[in-house]
């Protein structure tokens, strides 16, 4: 039987005797694995498992139902890890898992698929199934670098903000190249909430062209971090940072104001024309929090924007795993003359049940739709069914990441005329924002 065979736990009575070691335990446990490692000159892998949907869960159900959540699906994984494997609770959102003795890789593989499947069964949360959604992080230690227990773990961490990035049920490792990278998301970790209150957090613009004319038809509102030492920081880098600080909504409505007094500044200096719209990105924090129709009404009326010309950008995946009722706010925001979108339709985050259930104006398709249109047709007759089915659905279709005149003209020649991207002007300060046309 090879090193990542899986065997049950004693059990008594169906249920495991084991509970959920805390981080103080399971640190202690890492540690002494890390020295038995080095004796015995084997590896052992340790495993950050974040749940992809806690935050709306615990907006819907607090702690004690994440808590609740957590211990089923211990119990769960319990059942297919080895006596000698030890399974922890990270923090207040992930469990941790030490798998000690690897010898082959493809071992690691096959135990990640066993853990994947002890998320396809919905979890019961106060008496309510839930489907959820893992990402894993996985490093290594094989003795070869000696490093602390404490940086082990912030290492799997590091790698499952990786996995994060990917649809849900993902898993990434770390490796040497990652190093300085950890390091630097460490730096950003430490001066994320000072970095806000030191005004080091700025909007960027980039513009939507209307081709038919031609025009700007938008402007989109994206939002950077100078910070003093790491440099130009974008969302990628810092937005689970904002959400695990709980800044989100803060700053999510701290750039709305922001970037409508940037837009009438533009307009008012004839740099803009006046029917040119302004489209924010609204994070899940900001939509579900009860005064979001009366903020999005208070900025309508502190900065006079005339009906049609706010459009208001979210994910899929903010609309369709919302606990309160989307598509009763969506009308309401098109009954105030507002346009919604969804971002990035196409990904994991914005399916095409999107179209079937949610009320919609426009829709930005993914970025990577377009990367390799002008090599591979099919992607492009992708997009082109794609707009025709818009068009029948009375719904307006953004296609983003366009960087080449090639991409352009065969975007064009298959009916699509609004068009974002940096071949149009990449995104920059309202001070140093180019338009082409």
């Amino acid at each position: 039987m090879n090193a990542l065979s899986a065997a049950h736990l004693v059990i008594e009575d169906n249920e495991v005797t084991s509970l959920l070691l805390d981080r103080a335990l399971m640190s202690d446990r890492v540690a002494h694995a890390m020295q038995r490692t080095l004796r015995n000159q084997q590896k052992l892998l340790l495993c950050c498992i974040e749940i992809d949907q806690h935050l709306t869960l615990h907006e819907v159900y607090g702690a004690d139902g994440i808590a609740e959540m957590l211990e089923q699906l211990g119990a769960r994984l319990q059942k297919i890890l080895r006596a000698v494997d030890s399974l922890g609770q990270l923090n207040h959102r992930s469990l941790t898992l030490l798998l000690e003795g690897i010898d082959q890789w493809q071992d690691v593989e096959q135990t990640m698929q066993k853990i994947m499947l002890c998320f396809a069964e919905a979890v019961i949360i106060d008496e309510q199934p839930q489907r959820i959604t893992a990402s894993i992080g996985i490093t290594e230690f094989d003795g070869s670098a000696r490093i602390e227990t404490t940086e082990l773990f912030e290492q799997a961490e590091f790698a499952c903000y990786r996995a994060r990035r990917h649809e849900g049920n993902s898993y990434a490792f770390f490796s040497g190249h990652l190093r300085a990278r950890n390091s630097v998301q460490k730096l950003l970790a430490q001066s994320i909430t000072s970095g806000f209150e030191r005004n080091e957090f700025h909007v960027h613009l980039q513009p939507v062209i209307q081709l038919e004319q031609p025009a700007c038809y938008a402007i989109e509102s994206l939002m950077r971090w100078q910070h003093p030492t790491a440099g130009n920081i974008l969302p990628g880098m810092f937005l689970q940072l904002l959400e695990e600080n709980m800044l989100t909504k803060k700053v999510g409505d701290w750039m709305m104001q922001k970037s409508c007094n940037e837009w009438q500044k533009l307009i008012r200096a004839g740099k803009l024309s006046d029917d040119v719209k302004l489209s924010l990105n609204i994070h899940q924090d900001q939509f579900t929090h009860a005064e979001f129709i009366h903020s999005i009404q208070s900025l309508l009326t502190t900065f006079t924007i005339a009906p049609g010309q706010l459009i208001l950008e979210f994910k899929g995946k903010t609309l369709l795993q919302s606990k309160i009722n989307a598509i009763d706010l969506l009308e309401q925001l098109q009954q105030l003359g507002i346009l919604v979108c969804i971002d990035n339709f196409g990904d994991h985050d914005s399916p095409l049940l999107c179209l079937q259930d949610l009320p919609l104006n426009i829709i930005k398709l993914a970025h990577g739709l377009v990367t390799d249109i002008e090599t591979r047709p099919r992607h492009l007759l992708l997009i082109e069914h794609t707009y025709q089915l818009c068009r029948q659905l009375n719904i307006d279709m953004i296609v983003q990441a366009v960087d080449s005149s090639e991409k352009a003209a065969k975007l064009m020649q298959v009916g699509c005329t609004l068009l974002q991207g940096n071949y149009f002007g990449a995104a920059a300060s309202a001070q140093d924002l180019r338009i082409i046309v």
